[in-house]
């Protein structure tokens, strides 16, 4: 799957909130709570149908919300929570809107992925195993996400030119 062309308008919100939030500071996993708290997203876990890992919810005039599937394990829930972020900060809804991740691919999708990737999934990290000779699985084991993210983290730093 390529790339989103549209991944670099979603970079300067990227940017900012790694720095700002120090959300790459750190060997541990990527904690996003801080930044859901100052985006005033409300985070809930409950049991999704159907597959689902993740689901955004915007409703006017109130704070959005993201429910993530509580049956999921954590690797799935915190690569669907750092996905439906990015649909709530790139994909501004109208009066109401939902946005289901699990539904075809299409290209929000991808955006969703290719940014989640990019939050949980520092640079420096990625550089320092992938030189060790750690595998990606190894990597997303260690970052607490699904091996997609970290592939996904890969194409983007290749197309950068950050390696």
């Amino acid at each position: 799957m390529p790339i989103p062309k549209t991944l670099n308008d979603l970079l300067p919100f990227l940017h900012g909130a790694i720095s700002q939030h120090q959300l790459h500071s750190t060997d541990c996993p990527v904690n996003l709570q801080s930044l859901l708290s100052e985006l005033n997203i409300n985070l809930k876990y409950s049991p999704l149908p159907g597959g689902l890992h993740g689901l955004s919810i915007y409703k006017s005039r109130l704070p959005p919300k993201i429910i993530i599937n509580i049956r999921d394990r954590r690797p799935q829930q915190r690569s669907a929570e750092a996905h439906e972020l990015i649909h709530i900060v790139k994909h501004v809804p109208g009066p109401e809107r939902y946005s289901f991740e699990g539904q075809p691919y299409d290209h929000k999708e991808a955006e969703a992925e290719y940014g989640a990737a990019y939050l949980l999934v520092p640079l420096r990290i990625l550089t320092e195993r992938v030189r060790a000779g750690l595998t990606f699985e190894q990597i997303a084991g260690e970052l607490e996400v699904i091996p997609s993210l970290v592939y996904k983290r890969y194409e983007i730093a290749i197309q950068l030119k950050e390696l």
